[in-house]
């Protein structure tokens, strides 16, 4: 890649970061890459094995890096990553419950699994509406005082390994 075309793809990120997080408009909004996989590649639809693929990779890699967060005592991003492994491998489900539409953009994970054919019990919904908590308490600076103070190891090491369960269990619905 040429310095020049390195250059405008950097310059263009540091705009789009600053967009973000230094707006003067006090809105949040989605970054534009990375938050959707191309459902198209060329003139042909992506196939719904390779899009199943592209989210339960990305699940795979977040459950290594939650691995090492609750290896080093950095509990509040383990969960928040935990988080991240269960809407990746939820989305990967929509997808093949849904004749490979795009998942919704939500991070709810209760709404994703509604909208998947696997049957859970009530008990597996009030664990994901839990762990929905992660996403939001460990994001936004008014919740992550109190998260941080809430993750000791002993808390979060039952989440740690009940988000593995889930994971897991998740992974073989998938045909």
């Amino acid at each position: 890649m040429s310095l020049t075309v390195e250059t405008n793809k950097r310059n263009f990120l540091d705009a789009e970061v600053h967009r973000v997080f230094n707006c003067q408009e006090k809105r949040f909004y989605p970054l534009p890459l990375f938050d959707q996989p191309p459902t198209r590649i060329g003139n042909n639809e992506m196939k719904i094995k390779e899009h199943i693929k592209y989210w339960l990779d990305g699940a795979e890699h977040d459950w290594d890096a939650a691995k090492s967060l609750f290896s080093s005592g950095k509990y509040d991003w383990c969960l928040f990553i935990g988080h991240l492994v269960l809407e990746k491998t939820l989305k990967a489900l929509f997808i093949q419950d849904n004749n490979n539409q795009l998942p919704p953009k939500t991070h709810n994970l209760v709404k994703l699994a509604r909208h998947t054919n696997i049957n859970m019990t009530e008990e597996q919904e009030i664990f994901l509406d839990e762990v929905n908590d992660f996403n939001l308490e460990a994001r936004y600076p008014q919740y992550k005082s109190e998260f941080y103070k809430k993750c000791t190891k002993e808390f979060s090491e039952n989440y740690y390994y009940k988000i593995d369960e889930m994971a897991k269990w998740l992974k073989s619905q998938i045909k």
